[in-house]
């Protein structure tokens, strides 16, 4: 997908996903090869969202920065470059050096009101209120797609287009995950000529399956893919590629941000659209218990990052890091 906007989702507890908290990772960060590269800490934080745009990849929270040279070193590492609070979600959007985000009021879910940032003067906007918003991206110049579990929750939940200047918005599908917030955060994304939309079907207690809704004819269908039914990984994080033919998938147990059954892990995986072949990738180290979660392809669809977090016995999920897997 062309980067156009940057759309990050914002929460404002300190226990989130993508904030800043009170628990202490591990002192070592886990080496899993030479392929893989850990972004060194700065502070205390819960880093699973990252953003590329060209060699500059944004990461959360809370939002930080830092760009990547052709030999894979990290230069300008700077945190807290907009005084936001914490942040948990980033997508793969940018323009004119606009930033949408998400404010959220709910622990560790990305679930809120969409704000606009200048990032030349880290002056903020409301664009809209009162939604209950987890995921956006932009749909035209004017128009933002945006996924919204209803306010109260429950009520008016599905994807609409609204436009930033009038604020008319117009609903394109009712859908309800059955977990709701709990999956914590609604994973679709759209094609680059904003025709399909890729989503995340959801049930309490059966493994997912990607939809997809042809925004140009009205219709819905899902992808000839099976995940399953033997795990408890009910929820998914879809990401397309620039070229439009493969798709990147994170399938989690629900409330990743805070704990995993203790025989559970995460599933990381790339789906051919021609063949719908299904490659997967090992985001954790050999011999670790550990989670890789939300991966974002880089702009030239080489390389990976993703947020990476060691798990006790007991199935506690420590503070997520960076980590950027460099060719694949």
């Amino acid at each position: 997908m062309k980067l156009k906007y940057l759309i990050v989702l914002i929460s404002g507890l300190i226990s989130q996903i993508g904030c800043d908290s009170g628990v202490t990772p591990p002192a070592d960060n886990p080496v899993i090869d030479s392929n893989y590269l850990a972004v060194p800490e700065i502070g205390s934080g819960n880093y699973a969202f990252t953003s590329w745009f060209n060699k500059k990849i944004y990461y959360a929270g809370p939002l930080s920065s830092f760009e990547l040279t052709d030999s894979f070193s990290i230069v300008n590492n700077k945190r807290r470059i907009a005084n936001l609070g914490g942040i948990s979600f980033l997508s793969t959007v940018i323009h004119d050096h606009k930033l949408l985000l998400i404010s959220s009021q709910y622990g560790d879910i990305s679930m809120g009101d969409l704000y606009e940032l200048d990032t030349a003067t880290n002056q903020t906007q409301l664009v809209i209120d009162s939604l209950n918003i987890s995921s956006a991206f932009p749909y035209d110049n004017d128009s933002i797609v945006f996924y919204s579990y209803g306010k109260p929750l429950g009520s008016a939940y599905g994807y609409y287009v609204m436009s930033r200047t009038s604020k008319d918005r117009r609903l394109l599908f009712s859908y309800v995950s059955e977990l709701g917030p709990d999956e914590v955060v609604n994973g679709f994304d759209l094609d680059a000529d904003k025709k399909i939309l890729y989503f995340p079907l959801i049930k309490r207690n059966a493994p997912p399956k990607i939809g997809r809704y042809f925004i140009n004819l009205g219709t819905t269908d899902t992808l000839p893919v099976t995940f399953p039914s033997t795990d408890v990984k009910y929820c998914l994080w879809l990401r397309l590629n620039s070229q439009k033919s493969q798709l990147l998938y994170s399938r989690y147990p629900k409330k990743i941000s805070l704990e995993i059954p203790p025989t559970e892990s995460t599933e990381t995986g790339i789906i051919d659209l021609t063949s719908f072949d299904l490659k997967l990738i090992p985001l954790a180290p050999k011999n670790e218990k550990g989670v890789g979660v939300f991966p974002q392809w880089s702009d030239d669809d080489k390389s990976l990052s993703f947020g990476y977090a060691k798990v006790d016995n007991t199935g506690h999920v420590y503070p997520f890091s960076v980590f950027i897997l460099k060719r694949f």
